[in-house]
């Protein structure tokens, strides 16, 4: 047996440990939890500002004109995304302490997420201030035209802000892993190792224009030979298919459709108060309708860069990785139909190799990531969804890059 599939065979199992439910299950509990506390006080807000239990005044202002205007925005949306994670924080505790493999010390864990949380809501705040500022100046047209730019730089920026997020630290690829990148068909200069302690962070593609390739620093050892080679095909596909930036289109357009559907809902005007506080709301609400359509367009893309893998590498080595990587994230072989089709961009290790051994091919469709980029994307409307779902709760080196394999 070769080291690297010795090591896939000794990985120990979270679904082994002493507690009643199986990772994976208290995982998805804590993200339906998280996911279904935030939809619930977002329908809260939306009906605390329709029956002016809030004491807001459509005119109000911290400041008089645009500038007062863009400054009571970025207040009002701070406060929405730090109340809500002061409220959560007690279920993003058990996911980043309880719920969890390799539990951080206390001391480290409260400093990661308070800085997360601050990072994450002076982006969403600010992205906020801008999008109003642009209705007000030019109208739903300038503000959704507003969103999708700002979502764009969101996205492209994805890399630094994972950085500010949680301080990730960030290399080029070992100079003896450059013939092995060279032959996989990738550039050595694109790819970045990260040292992430939490054990589900697989990296993968971010950025635009010049897109980096993020890999985990403990994929570079010696005895991951195999799972690098399965790795780099995936990634390869993803990228020249076009399934990764037709995830990140998706993800683009997603809030810009949302702020459309809500300020067209809303019965109140750009330069009105009461909207600058229910879009964060609504906008969170969309969110929860991603969670629940976008797994399906997503899963194709999955499926396609499985099979590529396996015609290059082969179906044994692919699927012991699939096996593998499944352990280091939701260690969930096996899952319903139901909860795989509508909770799970990633299908599970069960019907990845099934669909291998069955039929090694399938079909160029789907965006890579789409429903978690479009997660990400939606801060910039004011949605609190992306840090509250089951794949990253309470885990914040997952809240801007999420696990995807």
């Amino acid at each position: 047996m070769s080291s690297s599939s010795a090591r896939f065979a000794s990985a120990p199992s979270a679904t082994s440990s002493a507690h009643a439910l199986p990772f994976a299950r208290r995982r998805l509990r804590l993200g339906i939890t998280g996911v279904g506390s935030s939809v619930l006080l977002a329908g809260a807000l939306l009906l605390a500002v329709w029956q002016a239990w809030i004491p807001l005044d459509a005119s109000w202002r911290m400041q008089p004109g645009l500038g007062g205007i863009a400054l009571s925005v970025f207040a009002l949306t701070m406060a929405v995304y730090l109340v809500h994670a002061l409220l959560l924080l007690p279920v993003e505790y058990a996911g980043g302490r309880r719920a969890i493999r390799q539990v951080p010390p206390l001391s480290i864990w409260m400093g990661s997420w308070l800085r997360g949380v601050l990072v994450l809501a002076l982006l969403s705040a600010t992205s906020m201030a801008a999008v109003i500022s642009a209705g007000i100046a030019g109208g739903t047209r300038a503000a959704v035209l507003t969103t999708v730019g700002v979502s764009m730089l969101v996205l492209t920026a994805q890399g630094l802000l994972a950085r500010w997020v949680n301080r990730l630290p960030v290399r080029s690829l070992p100079a003896a892993l450059n013939d092995e990148v060279k032959n996989a068909g990738l550039d050595a200069r694109a790819i970045r190792v990260v040292e992430a302690a939490d054990e589900a962070f697989v990296g993968g593609w971010l950025g635009s224009l010049r897109p980096t390739l993020w890999i985990p620093a403990r994929w570079t050892g010696s005895d991951m030979q195999t799972l690098r080679r399965v790795q780099w095909v995936r990634r390869g596909v993803q990228l020249r298919s076009g399934a990764r930036m037709r995830g990140w289109w998706a993800a683009v357009l997603w809030p810009a459709l949302g702020l459309w559907l809500s300020v067209s809902l809303l019965p109140f005007g750009w330069d009105d108060a009461r909207l600058w506080v229910s879009l964060p709301a609504m906008s969170t609400v969309w969110s929860f309708v991603a969670v629940l359509l976008l797994p399906t367009m997503s899963r194709p893309a999955v499926y396609h860069a499985d099979a590529e893998a396996a015609r290059v590498v082969g179906v044994e080595d692919t699927a012991r990785v699939i096996s593998q990587l499944d352990q280091w994230q939701d260690d969930e072989p096996e899952r319903t139909a139901l909860v795989e089709s509508i909770f799970h961009p990633v299908a599970s290790a069960g019907n990845r190799v099934r669909r291998l051994h069955d039929d090694a091919t399938a079909e160029n469709r789907g965006g890579h990531q789409q429903t978690r980029l479009t997660l990400l994307s939606s801060l910039v409307t004011g949605s609190v969804l992306g840090r509250v779902v089951h794949c990253n709760i309470g885990r914040p080196a997952l809240w801007v890059v999420y696990p995807g394999d």
